[in-house]
């Protein structure tokens, strides 16, 4: 995805009211499932959970400094998910519920 944004940047710009569509929303829930498994017992899931979560804050750090406008210092001192909740928000997402809890409050098809 990150080089996706490197090469077309104007995909960040095209998003969708669709919460269970939205891949702002489902980052948000990645980066959950990534802290849990880093808390796994398992080594190699607390290991691909590390690997996610590296991955994610490569592509939050991308999207932050190049769309969302953060410098660079301030963007190294923020958690992932604030990052990612950032992109959220800029994508007009409510923060703090993820997609399958829209779903059961029927956001998920808002356009239909």
């Amino acid at each position: 995805m990150r080089n996706d944004l490197a090469q077309l940047p104007i995909i960040y710009y095209v998003h969708t009211p669709d919460r269970g569509s939205a891949v702002e929303v489902a980052l948000l829930d990645l980066s959950r499932l990534a802290a849990t498994a880093r808390e796994h017992s398992a080594p190699d899931v607390r290991y691909y959970g590390t690997l996610l979560q590296e991955a994610l804050g490569n592509y939050a750090t991308h999207v932050a400094e190049t769309f969302l406008d953060l410098p660079a210092a301030r963007v190294s001192q923020e958690p992932v998910e604030s990052l990612l909740a950032a992109a959220a928000t800029d994508h007009a997402h409510q923060i703090g519920r993820g997609v399958w809890e829209a779903e059961v409050t029927g956001e998920v098809h808002a356009e239909g």
